[in-house]
């Protein structure tokens, strides 16, 4: 008889499985988690050409003395600025991160993580010695976060989190016992959050919340009693004003603020509740008018806003409503001048240069330098600004002897900066100095400093690297300060391979730009030297018994070495560059764009054109023979050649293209024992598999394993990859059910194709000797899995599930398989050995790492760092140990494993397996029997004494179950059994 399970079975096992997939996640997470390596050894920097486009200045501040920057964003330097010393420039420390710069006298105080404290605050005078954390306000290594650091007369202002008062405003005069708590103004055990910290004639001003009146204006003496609520601008427990943008203009502080009835506008105050009010509704009612780059020039706010009727245009204030007036209407209409459209640029750039305001902003179309009085006739364009390609112009206006000096680019310029001045009223025009390259794609902004008559900024000159750059009037050019760090330029190892027991990798090296070679290694720097030098970047190489040859990439050019010796076979930079260099019996055959196929003699290096063809889409060797997949006068064939003109002929007609021009598409291959395997679509069955050994007779389809695909479709996707395990191939490719599958096949007439198991697409296999791994995208196409085969459905188990990438770079060491999954800033190298507990990820300690080889027992990878860029590294693998496995997981893992080889099918029934829906379950035994079942992850996490069944009894199980792979543990008075079980969508 046949019997539902039990519905609390079902709903039992239903949050069972949420829970082992819990569980599963769990250790995956900590297998992630575990960052254990040996010291990766740099084989070599050999691209030392100084990298262009990085900008390791991050922030330049200057005291009377000295230049402070921050390099590689987490370096704190100095450079003394007196000729005495001024080629002199000290590593102040080097943190985690280095934030929040600000100079309180020749003090610089900063915010930095050491890694200890977590982020607190520290200081310095220029000196090793006197770079030193002010105080620890949180213990532990979360840090206060200090931010918003304000000089107020000598006592620096700053928000942090003490982790007891929440983010409360504190002070310091550079003492332990001098860095105190000012006020806990949300004393309710929260957080005030204070912003806009500003200095007004001495007193602290400053926007919180206390709990009770909401996010209002503040101020502070630095005291507990002097820190107090200026004024409730909008009352209500639930509603604030907002204060935001604070600045000082001649002892008043103005602000804008938000009310219901006139929206966010400009308000002013002089530090009592009175004296706190609404200055003007520029945008009249609810509305707000935008108000933005405030900016004091003597005793006037100029500012940006718009009233509703001219846009965002040029306002100033001083302090009155009827004195609160628009300047000048520079662009009229709704726009306005704030660059509203796509790809332009709002209002900015707004500095007070002696009593005049200089600022950038539109007129129509151009982006405009403009300089203001306060008047009408006084506020007028100057010339055009423009920025880096698309980027916003950022002049950076400063003072210098009775000089304005600032950036601008030109039209048809844009990776230029030219440095200018004009004089302090604006007249006189640009009057060009110097300039400057931004070839960076990253669009840096030389940021000005000046320190007595000397300008300081970092830029890029000529084609050297950003560094800091100093400029006195007269210098035709800048000088260059001592630079602290020298980004180099990265080789991108990659291609690594064996050759006579060597490996080797290409490198770009440091002779020109894109300049590469060829190198060998041992796994030492010592032992890895150069062997072939190409102009230009190298294109394929491919080995043959004695020697490696290299193709360029951009023209005719093909070189070889054997490891010693090297020789320049053919060069011409008029001709196309080779491509499909394919190894026949010690020769090279290759072809190009244009269709033509040629061979190297592998001993007198002569060149010889075999065939010319429309097109040649890729070259494999068969057998004795190369066979190339062409395209000739819109047919698709199979040709091959034995590297002689009369042993160069067509072995078959694919598909005729039958007046439709034939839309190749290349698909991955795979050979075995001579027999080559592709893809092939012959107007008829669709992408199928094919094989030949290069004779008509054995070229033909082995089989249709979708007989209902669109033959029409020249770019149908129903077959993804190929693999090799033993003396089979394996596919990934939809069947008639239209559902994803692996199958394999001898390749053989007659030997047909065998469905080893429903699994979702697959986009890679690694054959590793007696096992297959299968590199499979989830069902919803978000992750990459990890699953390994040896061939049977029951052999096919899950791993891990890694970043989802496309493409896994693999090696092969021992049994283990090395892999780096191809995603952005991957720094993990992954292993397995096709256990559960054998495979996770380790940390080389390096930034973003690139392919894998391999040089005996060691790993040889692209490992990046800012000082070289990614150059090639090795690592012992005997010096990563391999992180904790649960002892429970790995025993039922092995359990199951041992007990699913000796099979039980006679006492256990299970199918079907895979299944969609639910699967039929029945224990043979003794009459009135139960058996015990367990259900296993795939990890082997377990969970005992589920339920107990009839055995003799059929079982239809699975309904509610979600996808995915299960272990069945079956436990009866006289046996114990297991079945794997795979549900698929």
């Amino acid at each position: 008889m046949r019997k539902n399970v039990p519905s609390h079975f079902l709903n039992v096992l239903t949050t069972l499985d949420v829970f082992a997939r819990v569980s599963a996640l769990c250790f995956a997470f900590l297998s992630v988690m575990f960052s254990a390596h040996g010291q990766p050894i740099l084989l070599g920097d050999f691209n030392e050409q100084k990298n262009q486009a990085y900008n390791e200045f991050s922030q330049l501040y200057t005291t009377n003395t000295n230049a402070y920057y921050v390099s590689d964003e987490k370096e704190l330097w100095t450079s003394f600025l007196n000729e005495q010393n001024y080629d002199e420039s000290i590593k102040l420390g080097e943190f985690i991160s280095v934030t929040e710069l600000e100079v309180v006298g020749n003090t610089v105080y900063f915010v930095a993580d050491d890694g200890q404290a977590g982020a607190e605050l520290w200081k310095t005078n220029g000196a090793v010695s006197s770079t030193v954390r002010v105080k620890d306000i949180r213990r532990g290594n979360v840090g206060s976060n200090p931010e918003q650091l304000t000089n107020v007369n000598g006592v620096l202002y700053f928000v942090a989190n003490n982790g007891v008062d929440g983010k409360e405003v504190w002070k310091s005069n550079g003492t332990d016992s001098g860095t105190t708590l000012v006020k806990d103004v949300f004393a309710k055990g929260g957080s005030s959050n204070p912003a806009f910290l500003t200095n007004v004639n001495g007193t602290l001003f400053f926007a919180a919340n206390d709990g009770t009146n909401g996010y209002e204006l503040w101020k502070s003496n630095g005291t507990t009693a002097g820190t107090v609520l200026v004024k409730d601008i909008r009352t209500g427990s639930k509603v604030s004003s907002a204060p935001q943008s604070l600045i000082s203009v001649n002892g008043i502080v103005y602000f804008t603020a938000s009310e219901s009835t006139t929206g966010r506008e400009l308000y002013k105050s002089d530090g009592s509740a009175a004296g706190t009010v609404l200055v003007k509704d520029i945008y009249a009612g609810a509305a707000s008018s935008g108000i933005s780059n405030m900016t004091a020039v003597n005793n006037t706010l100029f500012f940006t806003a718009s009233d509703g009727i001219t846009g965002q245009e040029l306002w100033k204030s001083d302090g009155t409503s009827a004195g609160t007036v628009l300047v000048k209407d520079m662009t009229p209409g709704k726009p306005g001048s704030h660059g509203e459209q796509d790809f332009t640029h709002q209002m900015a750039n707004f500095t007070n240069i002696n009593g005049t305001l200089f600022y950038t902003a539109y007129q129509y179309n151009d982006y405009y330098v403009w300089k203001s009085d306060g008047t009408t006739a006084g506020t007028i364009p100057l010339f055009i600004a423009h920025g880096p390609g698309i980027g916003q112009p950022r002049p950076d206006f400063t003072l210098l002897d009775g000089y304005i000096y600032y950036f601008n680019t030109e039209r048809g310029y844009e990776y230029q900066y030219h440095l200018y001045r004009m004089n302090t009223d604006g007249s006189n025009g640009q009057q060009y100095i110097f300039e400057l390259y931004n070839d960076t794609y990253g669009y840096y902004y030389p940021d000005m400093n000046v320190v007595g008559n000397s300008l300081y900024f970092y830029g890029q000159i000529a084609f050297g690297g950003i560094e800091l750059l100093r400029y006195q009037a007269g210098m035709e050019y800048p000088e260059s300060v001592n630079d602290p760090f020298a980004a180099s330029e990265s080789g991108n190892p990659h291609a690594f391979g064996e050759f006579l027991g060597k490996t080797y990798f290409i490198n770009q090296v440091t002779y020109y730009q894109g300049a590469e070679s060829i190198f060998f290694t041992d796994g030492t720097p010592s032992g890895t030297h150069e062997a072939l030098y190409f102009d230009y970047y190298i294109g394929e190489i491919k080995t043959t018994n004695t020697h490696i040859y290299g193709s360029g990439k951009e023209w005719l050019d093909i070189r070889r070495t054997d490891g010693t010796s090297t020789l320049d076979i053919i060069q011409d930079y008029y001709k196309e560059p080779a491509v499909n260099l394919t190894n026949l019996n010690n020769n090279i055959h290759y072809s190009n764009a244009s269709g033509e196929l040629w061979k190297i003699d592998g001993v007198t290096t002569q060149v010889a054109l075999l065939k010319d063809f429309q097109s040649i889409h890729s070259l494999a060797v068969a057998g004795q023979v190369i066979v190339a997949h062409v395209t000739e006068n819109n047919v698709e064939e199979i040709w091959r050649t034995n590297g002689q003109p009369d042993g160069t002929y067509k072995i078959k007609t694919i598909r005729s293209g039958a007046g439709v021009k034939l839309r190749y598409q290349p698909l991955p291959t795979a050979t075995i024992n001579g027999v080559h395997f592709f893809i092939a679509n012959n107007g008829v069955n669709g992408n199928e598999v094919w094989r030949t050994q290069g004779a008509t007779a054995n070229t033909y389809m082995v089989a249709d394993l979708n007989t209902t695909d669109p033959v029409a479709d020249n770019l149908e996707y129903d077959i993804s990859t190929l693999g090799v395990l033993r003396d089979s191939l394996y596919i990934s490719a939809i069947g008639n059910d239209g559902q994803w599958a692996l199958y394999k096949t001898r390749g053989a007439s007659g030997s047909g194709v065998q469905r080893v198991t429903k699994i979702n697409r697959i986009k890679q296999m690694i054959n590793a000797g007696d096992k297959l791994y299968l590199l499979v995208a989830s069902a919803d196409n978000t992750a990459s899995e990890l699953w390994v085969t040896d061939g049977t459905g029951i052999g096919t188990t899950f791993l891990k599930t890694l970043p989802n990438t496309g493409y896994l770079y693999d090696q092969q060491l021992g049994n283990v398989t090395y892999f780096i999954p191809n995603v952005y800033n991957e720094r993990n190298i992954w292993r397995t050995d096709g256990t559960v507990c054998g495979t996770y990820p380790f940390d080389t300690g390096l930034q973003p790492i690139s392919q894998l080889g391999s040089a005996g027992t060691k790993l040889v990878f692209g490992g990046y760092t800012l000082e070289y860029g990614t150059e090639p590294y090795a690592l012992d693998i005997s010096s990563i140990p391999q992180p904790p496995c649960d002892e429970e997981l790995q025993m039922a893992s092995g359990f199951v494993q041992s007990a699913i080889v000796g099979g039980h099918e006679d006492q256990l029934i299970t199918y079907p397996n895979p299944f969609v829906h639910q699967f039929n379950f029945r224990v043979n035994g003794k009459e009135n029997e139960e058996a015990q079942v367990d259900v296993f992850t795939p990890t082997g996490a377990r969970f005992d004494n589920i339920l107990n069944l009839k055995c003799n009894t059929d079982y239809s199980i699975g309904e509610r179950w979600p996808t995915g792979m299960y272990i069945l543990k079956v436990k009866t008075s006289e046996k114990m059994l297991t079945q794997k079980l795979v549900k698929q969508r």
